[in-house]
């Protein structure tokens, strides 16, 4: 049962872990589309004063609002998937005396939470083996073999003859409530035995062989409850160390793509690029702010 409260437990925690993170994640992909937003309106105004000044193609104009237009529905989108991935954040908060709550108005999903500590654990580890041990599946897979183990134990001692010896002094010629206590010439003593033999001897033994059977089922169970539970927390290790390693290389392209913008931006201005070369680059730092955003 405690292992039962456990599992529940650890159910209701990761799902409301998913829902934080889908909820970060989703207030990261807005901030970027409305920095994307603003970055597309800003060009688009430097944009107009160039075509009026002379020193632009007014169709340049034209190119620059569309992907002010293009941008501005990725932002709604955004903004739509971070009102939904809120509530579904407000679903798992509960107040004290048991009543639902709310987030506050302005509360953001904080940027740098995380939890430590996982990837210092070594996959063959003690501590990799101490958690799986603990885990409700492994716990509850014992419980069941313990039981049955106990069942076997139980069906072998009704196997077994049991023996009884009675010494006890005869009462005759005694007053009532006298202690009825043996003499020590062995006079007016009473001496008697008994032993007790299963009659339905093979109906036991079949019992017996049964929860042997059955006990010796339920260690291959926990046995394969086990090594699945430590696979399964070896692949997380092996992804979270996946995912770190995206992160650092992804952030590093991340300031590759800004590079390249910064630069077509700087040959936009002198006149040497044009204003689609620009978008093109641009597109690519969003996306790549997307993909960190998303690991």
């Amino acid at each position: 049962a405690d292992a039962d409260l456990d599992a529940a437990v650890a159910r209701v925690l990761l799902s409301a872990a998913r829902a934080w993170g889908a909820w970060a994640e989703a207030e990261r992909r807005a901030t970027i589309a409305t920095d994307g937003v603003a970055l597309a309106t800003f060009r688009l105004q430097a944009l107009r004063r160039r075509v009026i000044e002379g020193d632009a193609a007014p169709i340049d104009s034209v190119e620059a609002l569309a992907e002010v237009e293009r941008r501005e529905l990725l932002r709604l989108d955004a903004v739509a998937a971070v009102q939904s991935a809120r509530l579904a954040v407000e679903g798992w908060l509960w107040r004290a005396d048991g009543a639902p709550d709310r987030l506050a108005a302005g509360v953001t999903a904080a940027q740098e939470a995380r939890l430590s500590g996982e990837a210092n654990i070594a996959p063959s580890g003690d501590a990799l083996a101490f958690l799986v041990a603990r885990h409700p599946f492994v716990q509850q897979a014992t419980a069941r073999w313990r039981q049955a183990d106990a069942q076997r134990r139980l069906a072998a001692v009704s196997l077994l003859p049991s023996a009884s010896v009675e010494l006890s002094g005869l009462a005759a010629g005694r007053s009532f409530g006298d202690l009825n206590l043996p003499r020590a010439d062995g006079t007016d003593t009473k001496f008697g035995g008994a032993l007790r033999i299963p009659l339905f001897a093979r109906q036991q033994l079949g019992r017996l062989r049964a929860a042997e059977d059955r006990s010796r089922a339920l260690l291959f169970e926990r046995d394969r409850v086990k090594r699945e539970v430590e696979i399964d927390a070896e692949r997380a290790l092996i992804e979270l160390r996946v995912v770190d390693q995206q992160i650092a290389r992804q952030s590093a392209l991340l300031v590759m793509q800004e590079r390249l913008l910064e630069a077509e931006q700087q040959r936009f201005t002198a006149g040497e690029s044009s204003l689609l070369v620009v978008n093109l680059r641009e597109r690519a730092v969003l996306d790549e702010r997307l993909r960190v955003a998303a690991l």
